[in-house]
């Protein structure tokens, strides 16, 4: 049997001998196809030569100069003898300076052709040059003034089609793959236009200065790449953009991440007033840091992810996460602003913040936005502190009609969302499903905030519009506040399961709590399987529904007050209210002490399936008081009758009935099939 112990030596030496035999048989040999004239051994000297608008045809080989494009020409390369077919490389190789280097206004194209081994950039374009790629191969080049492959500046435009950028270094400075300077561009196209395995102090793969643009169309990649400090893929500073879409992607797959060693922005760092656009089922996801930011650091910048993008790529068991070992596997932002609009944020994983860290930033998710996944392992997940889905520190968050899904925080509060210090929550139409916290907030957890939970309604509704589902924590699992204000209104709190105290909803320390319109039924917990609340916290409620909670409907303690109004307590094995409370107009099993309240059966629709409208013979239809309600959980308008109903719910027969009624005075059944609530998000 052949040993294979030498099996690398002999590759090595194969190598050595073709490269030699390579350049031992090199004949340079060049021709213009438009003016005509001599074939030339040099490119220099067929540019030299050259008219502008000239088309060069280049041999294939080792060229070893320094080409200088001052004028408007076309170089191909990859031809055999003869010209008249391709099949070969075409390699520029200079002993000293860049590869190749346009200036002077030009207008150029270079075309199946390897620009390798400088000592300097490979590329250089200047002087508000314009230049063409296709088929080009930039490889092991290092630059220490400029980039390792493609430096441009001076307002230059390059445009890059089935381009390679790869094992390039900048020395010195940033982008190892690529520098953009002085309000220049770079626009790759096409699905093998890659820069990856490059390396740099900053911006490993791509930096960006002073204004200047990346455009990725087409699945064009940045990944692999590797910086000491900044932008393992990509930096942009000094007010500079960043355009993805069409399927690109800023790192890609478990292996082709990119990294930043000792510092921040995996996939991106972005700061200066730069602004970072992923769009159409663009990708940032795979990246790395070693302290925040896994896919992208923002310091006073704008991320904008919209149109299917995704923030850590999840494909069936194929999973891309951003991580940081800090903060902000996701995102992390300070001082900035993040947009989310129909797009994915995912497999984030960080210390604390597992998709998104904001510190005194704007934060907005709006339509169709998933902040987590429907599969538990690879939704957003805070390792060792608060926020699974996301950390907001005297930031304000905007969330509309979008889901916060299996979100995990490992080591504290929050698992979908924690807003702290001073930080406002304003949600519309909200979903928070599945997500999960050792401590405080399954669902949301709020720490001297202000938080505003409500619906927002176009038409009446098919289910209560804000949902807090299948959520887990020790306390509070559904919504926490501590030392907050939180407004929670039109909203299902149901099946959330903690521990200790507050299956649905627990408020403490001098908390502020106001719940409308909300039905809070099947939550369990020891304690407050409903609510609770301690510690000098106040809490109203008005037009709430409390069913068939897990051991006592609302707990009250340490100082805490408790005002219902307008509200049904029935179905929980233990105490309904805890006793000395304010209750007005409410119907409490086994009855209340207060001004018109009864003790009746509500005669619920369907409460197994959480359907809990009134029937048509509720003791509770225009029965309660005026105060200020003007529709219910579902939209409809309040009152409806003689007066306004109890619970969350407004008693609103269909048409037919309703005639019926006036009519005949008969019980019909009540048929309102489109009233049922949901029961979370789709799978």
């Amino acid at each position: 049997m052949t040993s294979t112990r030498n099996a690398p030596v002999r590759c090595m030496l194969a190598a050595m001998l073709i490269s030699l035999a390579t350049r031992c048989a090199f004949a340079g040999m060049v021709t213009n196809i438009t003016s005509g004239g001599p074939v030339y051994g040099a490119i220099t000297q067929a540019v030299a030569a050259a008219a502008n608008g000239d088309t060069l045809l280049v041999i294939t080989g080792l060229y070893r100069e320094s080409v200088a494009l001052q004028k408007h020409l076309t170089v191909r390369g990859g031809y055999l003898a003869g010209f008249a077919s391709t099949g070969g490389v075409t390699q520029i190789t200079p002993s000293s300076g860049n590869g190749v280097s346009v200036a002077n206004g030009s207008t150029a194209t270079l075309a199946n052709i390897t620009v390798r081994d400088a000592k300097s950039s490979g590329i250089a374009v200047s002087q508000q040059s314009f230049l063409a790629l296709s088929n080009v191969l930039v490889r092991n080049n290092a630059g220490a003034a400029g980039a390792g492959g493609v430096d441009v500046r001076d307002g230059s435009r390059v445009m890059a089609e089935s381009v390679q950028i790869f094992y390039n270094t900048a020395t010195n400075q940033g982008g190892g793959g690529v520098r953009l300077r002085e309000g220049s561009v770079l626009e790759l196209s096409a699905n093998t236009s890659l820069i990856y395995l490059n390396y740099a102090p900053q911006g490993g793969g791509v930096m960006l200065e002073d204004g200047s643009s990346l455009i990725m169309r087409n699945q064009a990649k940045v990944d692999a790449n590797t910086a000491v400090t900044r932008g393992g893929g990509v930096y942009a500073t000094g007010g500079s953009r960043v355009d993805a879409d069409n399927y690109s992607a800023i790192g890609w797959g478990s292996s082709n991440f990119n990294h930043v060693t000792n510092g921040y922005g995996g996939g991106i760092y972005a700061d200066g007033g730069s602004t970072i656009i992923i769009s159409n089922r663009a990708f940032i996801s795979g990246n790395r840091a070693s302290r925040d930011g896994g896919g992208a650091f923002l310091t006073n910048a704008t991320l904008i992810v919209t149109d299917g993008a995704v923030m850590g790529l999840i494909m069936g068991n194929y999973v891309c996460t951003n991580v940081a070992l800090g903060s902000g596997g996701g995102v992390y932002a300070v001082n900035s602003t993040v947009i989310v609009d129909d797009a994915t944020l995912s497999g984030g994983q960080a210390s604390e913040g597992g998709g998104i860290y904001a510190d005194r930033s704007f934060v907005q998710l709006g339509t169709g936005t998933v902040l987590g996944n429907r599969q538990f392992a690879n939704a957003n997940y805070a390792t060792a502190g608060s926020g699974g889905g996301m950390y907001a520190r005297r930031s304000t968050v905007v969330l509309s009609d979008m889901t916060v899904l299996s979100n995990v925080a490992a080591g504290a509060d929050g698992g979908g969302i924690m807003a702290a210090q001073s930080s406002t929550v304003m949600a519309m139409n909200v979903t928070f499903d599945g997500n999960a916290a050792v401590s405080n907030g399954g669902g949301l957890a709020v720490a001297s905030s202000y938080a505003v939970i409500e619906g927002a309604f176009a038409g009446p509704a098919t289910a209560p519009p804000c949902q807090f589902m299948r959520n887990t924590a020790m306390v509070g699992a559904g919504c926490h506040a501590r030392g907050s204000t939180l407004l929670l209104s039109d909203a299902l709190v149901a099946s959330n399961s903690a521990s200790v105290n507050g299956g649905g909803v627990l408020a403490l320390e001098s908390s502020h709590v106001l719940m409308v319109n909300d039905v809070v039924a099947h939550n369990s917990a020891p304690f407050g399987g409903a609510a609770g609340a301690a510690y000098s916290t106040d809490m109203l409620l008005l037009h709430c529904t409390l069913a068939h909670n897990g051991a006592t409907g609302l707990t009250v303690n340490f100082g805490a007050t408790l005002v219902l109004t307008n509200c049904i307590a029935w179905g929980h094995s233990s105490v309904n209210i805890p006793a000395g409370q304010t209750v007005h107009y409410c119907d409490v099993e086994g009855g209340y002490t207060g001004t018109r309240n009864i003790a009746a059966d509500p005669q619920f629709v369907g409460p197994a399936a959480l359907d809990y409208d009134l029937g048509i013979g509720s003791p509770c239809i225009d029965t309660g008081a005026v105060v200020g309600v003007t529709h219910d959980c579902l939209g409809y308008g309040r009152p409806y009758g003689s007066a306004p109903d109890l619970g969350a719910y407004e008693f609103v027969p269909e048409p037919a009935l309703a005639f019926a009624a006036l009519a005949f005075i008969c019980a019909l059944r009540r048929t309102r099939p489109s009233r049922k609530p949901g029961s979370g998000p789709k799978s």
